[in-house]
């Protein structure tokens, strides 16, 4: 990738010739666009830009970074000011330029063109380009949004599936929820006829004990939640608990605040200031930790320090930190 790293600093101009290592390149780059890697959509459109590994295709070029660009991506609108205010790919747009240019947050070649470019604008020039700035932030966040609720619903669905039958315990979780409901997608304002999953409670669990038999925090933490609210499972305080301690105990901090208040009030769980300093300290719950060690003896604070230690170590010895 050193190559389009280096290139990507300089305006688009076409690269004459297509060795085997810049057609190798471009299908790499290919294959990741492919499987929604927006900064490497962006990095496509870029070789297509150049003609690297690739015929020059600017039409090509322009669909990769307006799309990359809707997703977020800053490079991609660095780009794509590039071709406005080149006129390649694009009808040449000093104004949509510097929109783009404005919307690549923490691009240091966008910041260092747009301000270039801000100087030779008139003042009503510069509301204009202002106004703009606006309305196209509120149009790519609106296609950004009819995006996720049509096509890029049944694209999330479909690599979420993919990963989660090849083992992947993040996705394992996310696809167990698809058995939460019978929830149809839409698209294009049409509810379309097929569901992504016929709801299914023994799906839904099954899918996240998958994850959870991975040691996979979030798991435990997914499976604590349906049964404190009843979701796909009857409401169990005893068995939340059980769940939520499990996660505590993988490292999962927002479980170990929980946690924290549980053993402080004995709610599901026999009571413990001790246990419930160390689980506020593991969760860098100032506030709470704050709050709980102005009421305990010193003696209880290096008790809970210990504990917090003894603790912590368990955790790295279950993830295999040591």
């Amino acid at each position: 990738m050193l190559f389009l790293a280096v290139m990507c600093l300089l305006p688009f101009r076409q690269y004459a010739g297509m060795t085997e290592p810049e057609q190798k390149q471009f299908q790499e780059v290919k294959a990741l666009a492919d499987s929604d890697d927006y900064e490497a959509l962006t990095k496509l459109g870029v070789l297509y830009a150049m003609g690297v590994g690739v015929e020059r295709d600017m039409h090509k070029a322009v669909a990769c970074l307006k799309f990359a660009s809707m997703q977020g991506v800053p490079s991609a609108r660095y780009f794509l000011g590039v071709c406005y205010i080149r006129g390649e790919g694009v009808l040449k747009d000093e104004i949509e330029a510097f929109a783009y240019w404005s919307l690549a947050y923490q691009h240091e070649q966008a910041q260092k063109q747009l301000v270039a470019l801000n100087e030779q604008f008139s003042p009503a020039t510069k509301k204009i380009a202002k106004d703009r700035v606006s309305a196209l932030s509120a149009q790519l966040n609106e296609d950004k949004k009819k995006w996720q609720e049509g096509p890029g619903r049944f694209k999330d669905y479909e690599k979420t599936k993919r990963l989660a039958l090849q083992g992947d315990p993040e996705a394992q979780v996310r696809y167990s929820r698809y058995f939460l409901s019978d929830s149809k997608p839409y698209f294009r304002d049409h509810v379309m006829d097929e569901r992504f999953e016929r709801k299914d409670f023994k799906q839904a669990d099954a899918w996240c004990r998958k994850a959870a038999d991975q040691n996979y925090p979030d798991a435990f933490a997914e499976l604590a939640m349906r049964y404190l609210i009843g979701n796909g499972v009857e409401k169990n305080n005893v068995t939340f608990v059980s769940y939520l301690k499990r996660a505590a105990e993988l490292g999962h901090t927002g479980c170990q605040s929980v946690l924290g208040d549980r053993y402080l009030e004995g709610d599901g769980i026999a009571k413990s200031t001790v246990e419930a300093y160390a689980y506020f300290k593991l969760s860098q719950n100032s506030v709470k930790l704050n709050e709980l060690r102005s009421k305990m003896t010193p003696e209880a604070i290096a008790e809970g320090d210990r504990r917090a230690v003894a603790i912590q170590s368990d955790i790295d010895r279950r993830l295999g930190r040591r």
